[in-house]
């Protein structure tokens, strides 16, 4: 078992304060984005990644809990506990998946019932393949989004 000296331990709260950040703010934004799909305005961006950012805490939860051993005791934590972080992430990955190619079917079903046409082209400000522009009329498409 590996023994931790005072800058690997140090090096691994940085680590974690970062890592929680980036999760408090993917979170964060995801759900922000999230609310804008659920108010139906005339225009929505979609963007497939969304509910992979509010369930991203399930893959950085356990690489968290990892280091905390590092930390506190100063050396590796003992193999079947990263045995079952490993499960924790792999199953947190696979239920990520699958819920947001569930969650992207089901809702873009229903924004094409509820009336909303896909636009052409790349939303303003996304990258190509990031996002899909939906609109309730040809004419909104055309429209540039407002900031």
């Amino acid at each position: 078992m590996e023994v931790f000296n005072f800058k690997k331990r140090l090096f691994f709260v940085f680590f974690d304060i970062c890592l929680l950040l980036i999760t408090f703010l993917s979170v964060y934004f995801g759900v922000n984005r999230l609310i804008t799909y659920l108010l139906h305005s005339d225009v929505i961006v979609f963007s497939f990644f969304t509910v992979f950012s509010i369930l991203f805490f399930l893959l950085t939860i356990p690489v968290i809990a990892l280091s905390v051993s590092p930390i506190v005791k100063g050396r590796q934590a003992d193999i079947v506990f990263q045995k079952k972080m490993a499960q924790a992430i792999i199953s947190g990955l696979i239920f990520i998946i699958i819920s947001t190619i569930v969650f992207n079917v089901i809702f873009t079903n229903n924004l094409k019932k509820e009336g909303y046409i896909k636009c052409r082209g790349i939303p303003s400000g996304w990258m190509p393949g990031m996002a899909i522009k939906y609109a309730l009329s040809e004419e909104l498409c055309m429209k540039k989004a407002e900031r």
